[in-house]
């Protein structure tokens, strides 16, 4: 993942609470970028979702084993 990808990612956590159902426009915003550079990054939400998903247990695999 890369840091662009991983900021996009972390962007995304907050909404995940806040909305039924999120559309590429959100995401983009509450990344802080447009929504053609967020479609250069993912080719569509589920793509963000699996980037969100696989962050998530990156983390929380090194809250489970810190040694790695």
């Amino acid at each position: 993942m890369t840091g662009e990808d991983e900021a996009i990612a972390r962007a995304v956590l907050p909404l995940l609470g806040e909305h039924e159902a999120l559309t590429m426009a959100q995401i983009a915003r509450a990344a802080g970028i447009a929504e053609t550079e967020l479609r250069a990054v993912f080719a569509d939400k589920e793509a963000v979702m699996r980037a969100c998903a696989a962050m998530m247990t990156k983390t929380m695999a090194a809250l489970v084993d810190p040694a790695g």
